[in-house]
């Protein structure tokens, strides 16, 4: 019998796997919650990815489970795969999932940092991210992101001949890869003091946890 983790659970999945024809050849663990569903979706305002993931790994290493799978297209698909990996069990690597989720975010990091050349990163940056409805499923968001450039008041020549030179694309991959390396697993995620707060994190409690961190006054 095979044994599948199944993460962020909706109805249809607790109801088309508890049928009858599965439950000899499969028995089916269950973690997380809906991230679709009011109130259980308020759980990721202090969700703490690399802690779950790490408690994950220990109860099911124990277990020994034969599969990890997630229909949340989202983080759920990534910490699917990052679980499989720790646990040494088949699947996509976590880095083909990152880049699959966010397949515009390349151009879209590249064209605000040529944005940034004409000191509009940050117009160009709040254009993407609000307008992310009319882009995030276009077959190519170049284009949306010129149209945000030109709104902004960029030279279009210049930023077009940034945008050709892929002058940033180094930087870019670094950026990434030193995400992944830190364990950085959805967005938004904080690195404050070597430890990572993934999740929508509040003034008050961002001031709380970087005040813990600074020497006592006087010294």
């Amino acid at each position: 019998m095979k044994k599948i983790l199944v993460l962020f659970p909706k109805d249809w999945d607790l109801y088309e796997l508890s049928k009858p024809r599965y439950r000899d050849a499969y028995r089916f663990y269950f973690e997380g919650f809906d991230v679709h569903r009011f109130p259980d979706n308020l759980r990721l305002l202090t969700f703490d990815a690399p802690r779950w993931i790490d408690r994950l790994v220990d109860k099911y290493h124990a277990i020994g489970i034969d599969g990890v799978v997630s229909n949340n297209e989202h983080f759920g698909a990534l910490i699917a795969a990052v679980l499989a990996d720790r646990l040494g069990l088949p699947g996509t690597q976590p880095r083909a999932v990152a880049l699959a989720q966010h397949k515009f975010s390349r151009v879209a990091a590249h064209s605000a940092a040529c944005a940034d050349e004409q000191g509009k990163f940050w117009e160009q940056h709040r254009a993407i991210y609000v307008g992310q409805p009319d882009w995030s499923f276009k077959r190519d968001a170049a284009g949306i992101f010129r149209d945000y450039a030109k709104q902004n008041g960029l030279d279009l020549g210049r930023y077009d001949a940034c945008m050709q030179s892929a002058r940033y694309a180094g930087r870019i991959q670094a950026s990434l890869e030193e995400g992944m390396k830190a364990g950085v697993q959805a967005t938004p995620t904080f690195l404050v003091g070597g430890r990572l707060y993934s999740g929508v994190q509040t003034y008050d409690a961002l001031k709380a946890i970087i005040d813990s961190l600074a020497p006592p006054a006087g010294r």
